[in-house]
Order: C-alpha cells, then structure tokens, then sequence
C-alpha cells in the first residue's frame, strides 16, 4: 500500500495490515494454493479444552477461496486454545494469534492487529483472511451446504441484449469477494501473478483496491491525505476530490522520496458491504516512477469506473 495514515508501506487487499509472518504466508498460499510442508496437526500436546467451551479445539481448513475461485485448502489448520490464545498454520510453520468471539461473530488477531473476522458456528469456522475467504470445520461437524439457487424471478432478457461483458480492450477486476470491481485497458494493464499487489502496468506501476471496512478507518484514511499537503516528508502533492459511483472522494497525487503516489478514497457513507465483509469505503491508489505514470488518463478511468457488484 502506498499510503496509510502511519505512513507504513502495505500491499492493500493482499496485505491490508503490516504483519510479516502471516503475510508472507498469505502471499504464498495465494500463489501456490498450499506451497510449503505439511506441519504436524497439533494433538494431545495442545493447550487443553477449557470445560464449558465448545468452541475451542482443533479446526481443519477444507475450504480455501479468493473472488469465488477454488484454490485450495491441504493441511491448513486453526487450534482455538483458552484464554484467546491460538494458532494458525497455513505455510511452513504454525503462526501464534489471538481470538475472540460475540455471539457468532469471530476475530482473529496478531499482536493486536486483526488479520481475519468470520462467523462460528456449530464447529464451522467461516473466516476472511486478508481478502481469502476460508472454511475450517471442527473434528464431527458438517461442512456447510452450497444454498440453492435462488428461482430467476426477474424478466427475461431480450436475446438482443448485450451480456455483462466489459469494454473492447478492457477487463473489470473485483475485489473483496465480489463487493466492487474496476475496468482496466488490458493494453496497459495486467492482474499482478505475485500477490503483492493487484495491477501491474507495462511501465511497472503497481496498482492495488481495498475496502475500509469501518468508519474509523475511513476517517483515519482522509485524514491522512489531508495532511500529505503539509507532510515535510512530500516533496509535492495535489489534492483531489472526486465523484465515484455516485459518492464522494478524496485523494492526491504525491511525490515522496520513493517516488510517485496516488490515492482515492471512494466514501460510501454506510456500510455497503455485508455483515462478514462490510465495507464503509474504497481504495484505489497506485505507485510508479512518474506522475504520469501514476494519474495517466488511463489510471484516471480505472478510477472513474468503480462499481458495486
């Protein structure tokens, strides 16, 4: 990520917090499904089941999603311990964190900073991970049913009608598990294979989208650009301030001394996402060599062109 309000350098939607462990796992499992040794499933070594708990124990991941595309779950696991303890393997070497639960709704932390929210229920552990939407089940209970498709109430389309299908030479690229999506000139542009960030332009700009998914966030996000103008690390910066899908946003183009930025915030005024995904806002922000590499005519319509799906 090119911008946050702590000034840290974080790949937004891949990597939306700054935790080096589970984020070099993520990017490894994004990329290769399951690219490390299976580690030993924990067993009667483990923390012990607090009496009373049901929901602690040992959950095995069967299920592993980004953007509704299967990329696998082999030897993944989650052990709930007492006390909020836990811990997570998803590559090489299990990872200690930290849980929570009120009601059905679940968190998981690292060091304080959440890394995953999901719901738990019955033993089945519905969790996001950084944009990876993820199902571990614990030891007797039942996988979660596809629910069936919903009756097409809605009018025939015209055969005549065009399909969903994005503008010649262009693509649309979705994020958050389907909440929004962009379109992009493919000539210029391409999905980046590294799971580091999310577009790759042919100059080497690098282009990531994320959600803010609460209003803090938001407001910590605007606040944050508001200040570039006045930062003594900005060599220059250009305020902008946008109408997006119909909202409000505020961003900047900015210099620094690692070169060129550009951020947009796309303020929804309300959660427009869901209860496990929600999303208060958009981001949008790219990193290159130039400012024209980074606020081009064609970076300016990928802007222009966010959608909710």
């Amino acid at each position: 990520m090119i911008f946050s309000p702590q000034k840290r350098g974080i790949s937004m939607c891949k990597k939306l917090l700054l935790l080096p462990a589970l984020a070099l796992v993520l990017a490894c499992l994004l990329g290769l499904g399951a690219c490390g040794e299976t580690a030993e499933v924990p067993g009667e070594t483990a923390a012990p089941t607090a009496a009373g708990d049901a929901n602690q124990g040992l959950y095995t991941c069967v299920s592993v999603k980004m953007n509704d595309m299967d990329i696998g779950a082999e030897g993944q696991w989650l052990q709930l311990s007492p006390r909020g303890q836990a811990r997570i393997f998803l590559n090489q070497q299990p990872d200690p964190c930290q849980w929570s639960l009120n009601g059905t709704n679940f968190t998981l932390t690292i060091t304080g900073e959440k890394v995953g929210t999901g719901t738990l229920k019955n033993g089945v552990l519905t969790l996001d991970l950084m944009g990876t939407q993820c199902v571990f089940l614990k030891d007797g209970a039942e996988a979660p049913k596809e629910p069936p498709a919903a009756a097409n109430t809605a009018p025939a389309k015209d055969k005549t009608e065009e399909a969903d299908l994005p503008p010649a030479g262009h693509a649309y690229l979705a994020c958050s598990g389907d909440l929004y999506r962009v379109t992009y000139p493919t000539a210029r542009f391409q999905p980046s294979s590294d799971g580091l960030t999310d577009l790759v332009g042919r100059d080497g700009t690098q282009g990531w989208l994320a959600r803010l998914d609460t209003r803090e966030a938001v407001d910590q996000w605007l606040a944050g650009l508001a200040a570039k103008a006045d930062s003594p690390e900005v060599l220059s910066c250009q305020p902008l301030s946008l109408t997006v899908a119909g909202s409000p946003a505020q961003g900047a183009v900015y210099q620094d001394d690692k070169g060129w930025h550009s951020a947009v915030v796309v303020d929804f005024g309300r959660n427009r996402g869901s209860k496990t995904y929600p999303m208060f806002a958009a981001c949008l922000s790219f990193s290159g060599d130039s400012r024209e590499a980074v606020w081009s005519e064609d970076i300016q319509s990928i802007a222009a062109s966010l959608e909710l799906i």
